[in-house]
């Protein structure tokens, strides 16, 4: 005989599912999370690009990997801002090897991920990870944040660099997913210039 299994039951529909929201809702299902998938132009975006940041330095994760200290620094900050955006879903505990594994695995591009350091390069202050994608002429922003929202307007710099760098690399478009549990990536969707989508709405049930 199996031991009962007390977890949550959890699910994922497309906003305009208006009938399976009503379902869910009616059987006592609550929102968790809505997670917001734009295709961003690269070509449309450019002209919206504003002058970097010259009160913060700016490295590539290709640059800082070399430089253990300032890695070790960006794996607890990417940790902690991981964990805090998933409270609902906690993540498994991981040793840090493991997740500057994952910051740094194959589809990372390394010369496309910047991270923005105070002006005497002690701490770092925000991050955005450029990724590969399975679809042509297509890269993805993944993981982003800042050590305090006081770095916000930084982390915009610097995702304004990465489509500068995606531009050159012939790239066309961008896609990103922003979640509503992440106010780091509420605050770029805001300054972004994406067209409306749909949101990929998470239900949870106690």
């Amino acid at each position: 005989m199996h031991d009962k299994i007390d977890s949550p039951l959890q699910t994922s529909i497309w906003e305009t599912a208006v009938g399976l929201r009503s379902f869910y809702k009616s059987k006592g299902f609550k929102e968790i999370r809505r997670t917001y998938m734009p295709v961003i132009s690269v070509k449309t975006i450019i002209p919206y690009i504003t002058a970097n940041d010259e009160r913060f330095v700016v490295k590539s994760m290709g640059e800082l990997v070399k430089n253990r200290l300032l890695f070790n620094k960006l794996i607890t900050l990417v940790k902690r801002n991981y964990e805090h955006t998933h409270l609902d879903n906690p993540v498994a505990e991981m040793e840090d090897n493991s997740w500057g594994k994952m910051i740094t695995a194959d589809d990372v591009i390394l010369d496309g991920s910047f991270i923005g350091l105070d002006p005497v390069e002690k701490n770092i202050l925000a991050y955005s990870f450029l990724h590969t994608s399975e679809k042509k002429d297509t890269a993805e922003i993944g993981w982003a944040g800042v050590h305090s929202p006081e770095a916000n307007t930084l982390l915009r710099s610097l995702v304004f660099q990465q489509i500068k760098y995606a531009e050159k690399q012939n790239v066309q478009f961008i896609e990103g997913e922003f979640d509503t549990t992440d106010e780091c990536a509420m605050s770029l969707l805001k300054v972004i210039p994406v067209s409306p989508c749909p949101a990929w709405i998470t239900y949870r049930k106690e």
